[in-house]
């Protein structure tokens, strides 16, 4: 006796795959707009300069101007009154165009006339570096 074999639907069974392919590009889509967000970094650096070449083959001329401790002012180690400082100095940029001006204050000199210096300075907008010497010479 043969016996019969029992079907239980189509021969045919596919899965259907449209879900997942939904899903795919969903996450194709994701990733793709993630990607452009992401911030790549990488390492900055500086490499060092030759030794070979000279650092600034032309410094540029510098004024310095000093208030000691006793608060007496000089320009370029040229005593003068602190009143007069700054027309001095821009007597002297006259002389030295480019030049900077570097304003060289003890730490003990009165705080009325560093601020008439630095006052003075910046009505004629002329632009100084500032350095602090400490009482044992040492500049901050």
């Amino acid at each position: 006796m043969r016996r019969r074999r029992k079907s239980f639907g189509d021969e045919d069974a596919a899965v259907d795959m449209t879900p997942m392919l939904d899903i795919v590009f969903i996450m194709l889509i994701f990733f793709i707009v993630t990607a452009t967000f992401l911030n790549e970094t990488g390492l900055d650096f500086t490499r060092p300069r030759d030794n070979n070449a000279p650092s600034d083959p032309d410094p540029k001329p510098a004024i310095q101007v000093y208030i000691s401790e006793d608060n007496n002012c000089s320009v370029d180690e040229m005593s003068t009154l602190c009143t007069d400082v700054v027309d001095r100095v821009v007597g002297q940029l006259a002389n030295k165009p480019g030049a900077s001006v570097i304003l060289r204050i003890h730490e003990y000199s009165a705080h009325q006339v560093q601020i008439s210096l630095i006052d003075g300075f910046i009505r004629r907008e002329l632009k100084t570096k500032k350095e602090v010497i400490t009482a044992n010479g040492e500049t901050r």
